[in-house]
């Protein structure tokens, strides 16, 4: 039985519904901000992506700790041990990707940030500018705290007060 089958379009279960199976796309479907990119790719490649992000940070996990375990008894031959986190680090991803519960947790990520409305660029700018300037401003204000307190420490300090 595909596994992918119990995760995608469960009538009785809304939270799965939207949700796309392994292979299938979801081109011109829902609603994504207006602007038609949030579902471009599929929603079932975004899911395969996470998988090979997932695949990445272990292959990288699993060199940096095979290494520093392998320092404490010889030292470590590089290409044997990254070849070893990258095949080992592989066979998780893939078993991660066909467990069922990994797997629909992950579909259900993905759909949810499918329905995101994402802001756009000058939304993005407009935004950051105001973070920016709010953030100086206050940096400004507690400066000026900070010198007043400074003054009032000094003289206290200076006439033994």
């Amino acid at each position: 039985m595909n596994q992918a089958s119990d995760i995608t379009n469960d009538p009785e279960n809304p939270e799965t519904s939207g949700v796309q199976p392994r292979g299938g796309d979801t081109r011109g479907q829902g609603d994504s901000g207006g602007r038609g990119e949030g579902r471009a790719l599929g929603l079932t490649r975004w899911v395969q992506y996470v998988f090979v992000v997932i695949g990445a940070f272990l292959f990288w996990f699993l060199d940096k700790a095979a290494t520093l375990v392998l320092l404490n008894f010889m030292e470590p031959n590089e290409i044997a041990v990254s070849s070893g986190a990258f095949v080992v680090a592989g066979f998780l991803a893939y078993r991660l990707h066909q467990h069922a519960t990994v797997h629909r947790i992950a579909a259900e990520i993905v759909g949810e940030l499918a329905k995101v409305s994402w802001p756009t660029t000058k939304e993005t700018r407009v935004s950051t500018f105001i973070v920016i300037v709010t953030s100086l401003i206050a940096a400004a204000v507690v400066g000026g705290f900070d010198f007043v307190w400074s003054a009032i420490t000094d003289l206290l300090y200076k006439y033994k007060v």
